[in-house]
């Protein structure tokens, strides 16, 4: 976008120029995936993991961990490999808790929060990394 001053023209930052339509998109997918952390939260409450607290000790994560975590809006990035392999390890980790990360990889890997095709990529390959892969280790999630 060019923007004229006198006899100057120059180019409008890249950041500046607000493309509703990609803007309004991506802003809709992060509230996607804000939702599905939301989920999360819901769940635990109905589990009956009503403290930030009894929260942690059951996802297996600290209690800042938690916290932030279910804030549903840290970074705007989603839970990280380390955090789901974290949860997903923890003993008495309640069944839907379970079945809420593999749903949550199986849509983040096929793009429904609006990540790159590169992002998805590093975030594939940490999980096969981490042991989660997005195929087959999923399946063999403990208490699948």
């Amino acid at each position: 976008m060019a923007v004229e001053f006198g006899e100057m023209t120059t180019q409008a930052p890249h950041h500046s120029i607000c493309r509703a339509g990609l803007f309004s998109n991506a802003t809709r997918l992060k509230e996607r995936q804000a939702a599905k952390i939301r989920e999360l939260q819901s769940l635990l409450r109905t589990e009956g993991f009503c403290s930030v607290d009894s929260q942690a000790a059951a996802l297996g994560l600290s209690r800042s961990t938690t916290w932030a975590l279910l804030q549903a809006d840290h970074k705007h990035s989603g839970v990280s490999v380390i955090i789901l392999n974290r949860m997903r390890t923890t003993p008495d980790l309640p069944q839907r808790v379970r079945q809420w990360i593999e749903e949550y990889v199986h849509e983040r890997l096929a793009g429904a929060y609006g990540h790159s095709p590169n992002r998805l990529r590093i975030f594939e390959k940490q999980l096969g990394q981490e042991g989660l892969g997005a195929g087959a280790a999923l399946r063999a999630l403990p208490g699948s």
